[in-house]
């Protein structure tokens, strides 16, 4: 559960009221009246009961502590280095938090005020039954601590859209789920540059105004190195952070549920992982060859760059195949033979000196043309260039290689397939809605450039632009 605050010589967060009614871009930029007091939001934390928000949409989950987390990261993932400071469940604690921001109870109602004002707040979230049975659990525990609280549950389409609920921070407190992924990203939701605002133009996923500047450079550190170590203690000091202020409360991993025939072996449920990625080891205790997968949704379009739907990532899978998995919070190799990593050798990450014109990849992750004020990223420090003289950055390359692998038809798969496929990925009339990974190396015309197919196996090389250093190239 996340708190839209602006916490006291931070950046300012919205204030407005979740009611979905139009606001002025004054009252989605004051630092909330309440909440931007540390000591209210440890509170909240402390009133909370998590074990019993588990308990009513999972009552048959006996080990809660399972789904408790301390982090936005789960503590199997292979970037949490917690334990990190945790809020029990004490409402004596939180009531006593309470009392030291000035929030008492004068008149004896069981609820708290301050200069005149009750301590009022909107809990805005979507409509689904799950999140309408906690968020009920919630609203008493608040109670008890003498916190109104007023649950908005809005439709999805509301919470979630471009220009309406957490896009524009139109909300007090506020609940949703994250997806768990084998690389924790995280810039675009911690970073001070992050915060979307009228002025500019809301962009960014920093919804709750949070600005640490210890932990927005830590977060930028994290997404800009490929060493793994350096990472782990990068992301070590924006959970650090995360926890201390309590801007965010994680309050438990969402279960997923699989059913499956008792005739059918080889599944794999994982927390990062769609089922269907292993469905080349499925296999029917019967000897049967047939499998009807359902599903509840049909997929806009197959097209993998326009449709980003889970249905259609199941389906591909199971009918295009896999490179690599992403099990356990992790990547693993499939058609790919080997990650193209440092360690493997399949990679390498040499500094190459650039200059004024050239090409490379700023701090904000996108490429540009170096120029006066254009900032990047050297041995872990924000640089920026004078616009003279030459600037060293490191540069990546990697190769890709891939197993023999045939085609439904009976054809041979071949090079050529990887030239074609990534040819329609980066075309800019291809429909794709973003070009992240071909801005890393190029343009249609660039890619003839830095990217050299094998004549002789299944692999290509890439060369990205100096000063990409994405984690995710292997």
């Amino acid at each position: 559960m996340t708190a839209c605050v602006a916490p006291a010589g931070q950046a300012p967060a919205a204030g407005s009221t979740g009611s979905g009614e139009e606001v002025s871009a004054g009252d989605l930029t004051r630092p909330h009246p309440a909440l931007s007091d540390i000591n209210v939001r440890k509170a909240i934390a402390h009133c909370i009961d998590r074990d019993a928000l588990i308990a009513s949409v999972y009552p048959n989950v006996e080990d809660k502590s399972a789904l408790r987390m301390d982090s936005f990261l789960p503590k199997t993932h292979w970037a949490y280095k917690g334990p990190y400071t945790d809020y029990a469940y004490s409402p004596d604690n939180g009531m006593a938090l309470l009392e030291q921001a000035g929030w008492t109870d004068s008149d004896g109602d069981g609820f708290r005020e301050k200069d005149g004002q009750v301590l009022q707040l909107t809990l805005t979230t979507t409509n689904a039954q799950f999140r309408q049975t906690w968020a009920a659990v919630a609203e008493g525990n608040l109670a008890d601590c003498g916190i109104v609280v007023i649950r908005q549950h809005t439709p999805a389409a509301w919470w979630f859209g471009d220009t309406t609920g957490l896009s524009r921070r139109d909300f007090e407190l506020g609940a949703f789920a994250w997806v768990g992924q084998a690389d924790p990203g995280g810039r675009t939701l911690y970073a001070c540059d992050q915060i979307p605002t009228p002025e500019n133009e809301w962009e960014g996923q920093n919804g709750m105004g949070w600005c640490n500047e210890e932990a927005s450079k830590a977060i930028v550190a994290a997404n800009n190195t490929l060493n793994r170590e350096e990472r782990i203690a990068a992301y070590d000091i924006v959970q650090k952070n995360f926890a201390i202020v309590m801007v965010s409360l994680p309050l438990f991993q969402r279960a997923e549920g699989y059913a499956w025939s008792l005739n059918m072996d080889g599944l794999k449920p994982d927390p990062t992982e769609y089922i269907t990625a292993g469905a080349d080891k499925w296999t029917l205790k019967d000897g049967g060859d047939t499998v009807v997968v359902g599903f509840s949704q049909e997929p806009a379009s197959m097209f993998t760059l326009v449709e980003s739907a889970a249905v259609q990532r199941e389906i591909s899978q199971m009918g295009v195949g896999v490179v690599t998995t992403q099990y356990s919070y992790d990547y693993q190799p499939v058609l790919q033979d080997g990650l193209s990593t440092l360690e493997s050798g399949m990679a390498t990450n040499d500094m190459v000196k650039v200059k004024a014109g050239d090409t490379v990849y700023s701090v904000d992750g996108e490429p540009v043309t170096l120029e006066k004020g254009t900032v990047v990223m050297v041995n872990g420090e924000e640089v920026e260039y004078s616009g003279e003289g030459e600037l060293e950055l490191p540069q990546l390359t990697a190769t890709y290689k891939f197993k023999p692998y045939t085609w439904s038809d009976g054809t041979a798969g071949s090079i050529a397939d990887f030239a074609l496929g990534l040819q329609i990925d980066c075309a800019r009339d291809s429909g794709a809605t973003e070009f992240n990974t071909c801005d890393t190396y190029g343009t249609e015309a660039d890619t003839a450039v830095n990217v050299t197919f094998s004549e002789s196996d299944l692999s290509y090389t890439v060369k990205y632009w100096p000063g990409v250093q994405t984690p995710t190239y292997m």
